[in-house]
């Protein structure tokens, strides 16, 4: 990076969190810009919200807690942001937890999905059963506590809820799920693809993210989603692909699995707005926001 760096038509560096800080040190003191890419929100405000989630959430928290801070670098963090002169983000949830700590300049540059692999099924689902579907890490992180809560006291008739991913919470706590709860580990890509397939609404609760490729992966099958305001969800999601919904608000989330059980009628024309909205977000799309938010520093 010091020998690239140096070339007359490099006019500027960019690099992604955690691997940006020697980089963008050189090219400083060359007076290049530095463009930093941030994937997932700015990480003083995850340690404000974990540390809310530890105590709330106690209970459900595996042996060790959240997980090691091991390799956790907050200083570093802290040092590249001060050196960027522009800053990627991925959703409006970034930015906002990025605008609360600095005054730095963020692009947005919304990520994109395959939809030649990711489709909805070819034939129409033929059981009664409603089918919601949860697919990635099942933590704190990620608002299983609240769904399982929430899906619980819904009591939904003729419906299952589909866990796709590994369980990093306390073992005692996936005993206690309700039978109509179906848990799987992480699976393939292909596999993923099926399941995506023979579900009926795609559902993600996280408290903390910085996009949530599923959301547009179950889009692109032809799901709606319902899915909290802390992932990309308000950026993608209308009234008529799905709901966004306060991370952590119990009350509303049972209440909105209990319409959509009412409305089922309603999926169909659902399925097939998601499916569109979800084609209008490419992958060139993606590399055309990059370039046009870094046009000023070539």
């Amino acid at each position: 990076m010091a020998r690239e760096c140096q070339r007359p038509t490099v006019t500027a560096v960019h690099s992604y969190e955690d691997c940006s800080l020697w980089q963008f040190q050189e090219a400083k003191r060359l007076g290049k810009a530095c463009i930093y890419d941030m994937p997932i929100g700015y990480y003083p405000a995850w340690q404000e919200t974990e540390r809310a989630l530890a105590k709330q959430f106690s209970e459900w928290l595996p042996a060790g807690g959240l997980g090691s801070h091991r390799f956790a670098r907050p200083e570093q963090k802290r040092k590249e942001m001060e050196l960027a002169d522009l800053v990627l983000v991925p959703s409006t949830f970034v930015k906002k937890t990025i605008t609360r700590f600095t005054d730095k300049n963020c692009a947005l540059a919304q990520y994109g999905v395959d939809t030649t692999f990711w489709q909805p099924p070819a034939d129409v689902k033929k059981d009664e059963t409603l089918r919601f579907l949860y697919a990635g890490q099942l933590s704190v992180r990620k608002g299983i506590p609240v769904l399982l809560e929430a899906w619980k006291r819904a009591d939904l008739k003729n419906a299952e809820l589909h866990l796709v991913g590994s369980w990093l919470l306390a073992e005692r706590m996936l005993r206690k799920v309700p039978q109509s709860v179906k848990y799987t580990e992480s699976c393939s890509r292909r596999e993923m693809l099926n399941r995506y397939q023979s579900a009926d609404v795609f559902i993600f609760p996280s408290f903390f993210e910085g996009f949530g490729l599923v959301l547009l992966e179950a889009m692109a099958c032809g799901l709606p989603v319902i899915a909290s305001d802390a992932t990309a969800a308000p950026d993608l999601l209308g009234d008529a692909t799905g709901r966004v919904l306060p991370a952590g608000d119990v009350d509303q989330w049972l209440e909105v699995l209990r319409e959509v059980a009412r409305h089922r009628d309603q999926l169909p024309a659902m399925r097939r707005a998601a499916r569109e909205a979800a084609s209008r977000c490419t992958w060139e799309q993606y590399r055309e926001a990059v370039s046009a938010a870094c046009r000023n520093f070539g």
